[in-house]
């Protein structure tokens, strides 16, 4: 069987879990909302657009899409800095403040990378990709697949929580959100290290 749709049945497999999860356990005083996905999304158009900024040979197709690119970064930027400087104002302790961007940060950290593992997945479907490449997504997408099954099978890991009390349900999964997304981008880097 080709190794490519082995890693891009793996990818989505993981992908959609950790998306029905996060968006199924949302409630109205979640930590973070459900928009996020959709905000995730549009943090991943200008990354995807930069790697994909070669393929335009026309001269003025290129300017307006380099425009729009450099438009989609700078309003990313101001929207990520806007949500820093919240937290950082509206919290008087050091200590939460560093946990609310640890806990932000991660989550669009993890949400975003996996918008970009998707895309890639599927637009570098005809290359030809090495056995260690190969086996690293496997290994990654597996261990991501089994924490979620977990949460769902244990129900010792579903947090009770009060419908009134801000929190996560799904803490299991959420506080795991930056080693996912640490992971999903180092075989991010791997795989543009190894296109060039």
């Amino acid at each position: 069987m080709n190794r490519n749709i082995v890693k891009l049945f793996f990818v989505v497999i993981a992908v959609l879990l950790s998306f029905f999860t996060f968006l199924s356990t949302r409630y109205e005083y979640s930590t973070m909302s459900g928009i996020s996905v959709l905000l995730s999304l549009f943090f991943a158009i200008p990354i995807i657009m930069h790697s994909k900024m070669n393929i335009i040979k026309n001269k003025k197709l290129k300017l307006i899409y380099i425009i729009i690119m450099y438009v989609l970064y700078f309003v990313s930027f101001l929207i990520v800095l806007s949500l820093a400087l919240d937290m950082v104002i509206n919290q008087t302790n050091i200590f939460l403040k560093f946990d609310n961007l640890k806990e932000k940060f991660s989550n669009l950290l993890f949400m975003t990378t996996s918008w970009l593992i998707l895309f890639y997945s599927f637009t570098g479907f005809e290359e030809k990709e090495s056995k260690t490449n190969f086996v690293l997504n496997i290994i990654v997408m597996v261990v991501i697949i089994l924490v979620h099954l977990n949460y769902f099978i244990n129900p010792n890991l579903q947090t009770i929580i009060s419908e009134t009390t801000i929190g996560e349900k799904a803490l299991y999964i959420t506080q795991n959100y930056i080693y996912f997304g640490i992971m999903y981008t180092l075989l991010l880097i791997n795989k543009l290290v190894n296109l060039t």
